[in-house]
């Protein structure tokens, strides 16, 4: 079995496992006290976390379209993504304490250097989407956004 195809069996198995279960790295951003963003703020943390999910996801949607019209080689879109990969879960270790997504995101970059055609590295972004798309729900539900954008109101009128 190629490196591709067990990055996607990965990716798809710890999609199945968040699906309709709390991520534990989602659960220790609301919960663990010694998380915290700017100015020990949680909220901050949250938002963070939720905004860079949102992001990632859109910078790998451009790529996909980029390597499946052909505009962007097989080559040059492993190493594109294997970096943009590596660099964002080393961030989000760092910053946000998370393990469980960057692993999985740093499995992928490994796999993508070894991608022969753009199937290899469309098949890999697929996965990285489907997860990614359902940790960022499970993020996204953590905000009360009803408070935050009676705050923003509230802030805007003063």
């Amino acid at each position: 079995m190629s490196k591709i195809s067990k990055v996607v069996e990965s990716l798809n198995r710890e999609f199945e496992k968040i699906w309709l279960s709390e991520p534990p790295e989602v659960r220790r951003l609301r919960e663990d006290e010694k998380l915290a963003g700017a100015f020990e703020q949680k909220g901050s943390l949250l938002l963070y976390t939720d905004e860079e999910t949102a992001e990632i996801q859109l910078y790998l949607f451009y790529l996909k379209s980029l390597v499946a019209s052909g505009e962007l080689g097989i080559d040059a879109a492993g190493i594109v993504l294997a970096k943009m990969l590596e660099s964002k879960g080393n961030q989000w270790r760092r910053y946000y304490g998370m393990d469980e997504t960057p692993s999985l995101m740093e499995e992928a970059a490994v796999a993508l250097k070894t991608a022969e055609n753009s199937d290899d590295v469309i098949a890999v972004v697929d996965g990285l989407l489907l997860y990614l798309g359902r940790l960022s729900l499970w993020l996204d539900q953590t905000i009360p956004w009803a408070g935050v954008c009676s705050m923003i109101d509230w802030h805007i009128r003063s």
